[in-house]
């Protein structure tokens, strides 16, 4: 069941609070939470209805506990593996400048800064002061968050210096999750362009 995005119920929301009276609003809160429990209720008999017709298999419990260690090494390593290595910082920086530019983003410079490697990922902070249109610089976020699924964004602020103008300035801090390799010189950080 796809349910919907989270924007969107919050502009209907907003709606039916702005041109709603009471009764339509409580109306509708009912209709969402009826909705939300024949879903929950119906996955659960789905999920109950699956395990009746499986037979149960008769797996000793210390071999149980060897193919959970194998599998969560297994894929430990298949997440490590699919972490950029700490020397591709530049090239990653640069496909977000370019980006920027793709996107109408005016990105005049980036600062960055790594933290030391912990638990085998070292984590690399950057910020980005930028100007642009509002919806352009979403569009950036989000073209940049698609090309790099180990990057975070961890906050963006606005400014508008007046109502009438329709760019903002803006400072936009994402995290890049990096493999941690054993000759890793993580004492780096600076600004680039």
């Amino acid at each position: 069941m796809n349910m919907p995005d989270r924007d969107w119920m919050m502009w209907w929301g907003g709606r039916l609070r702005r041109h709603a009276n009471l009764p339509l609003w409580l109306a509708a809160l009912l209709l969402a939470a009826t909705l939300g429990l024949y879903a929950v209720a119906t996955h659960l008999e789905g999920d109950a209805a699956g395990q009746a017709l499986r037979p149960r298999q008769q797996i000793p419990v210390v071999a149980q506990e060897a193919v959970r260690a194998d599998t969560n090494e297994a894929a430990m390593a298949d997440f490590y593996g699919t972490l950029p290595a700490l020397a591709t910082v530049p090239d990653i920086l640069g496909k977000v400048f370019a980006l920027g530019g793709h996107h109408g983003v005016g990105l005049a410079q980036g600062d960055y800064r790594l933290d030391p490697a912990e638990g085998g990922i070292i984590r690399c902070h950057m910020r980005f002061p930028v100007t642009g249109d509002t919806s352009k610089l979403e569009m950036f976020v989000r073209a940049a968050l698609k090309a790099f699924p180990a990057l975070a964004l961890e906050g963006v602020s606005f400014q508008r210096r007046s109502a009438d103008r329709s760019d903002s300035e803006a400072e936009i801090r994402f995290t890049l999750f990096l493999r941690a390799d054993s000759d890793a010189d993580v004492s780096a950080s600076g600004a680039s362009r």
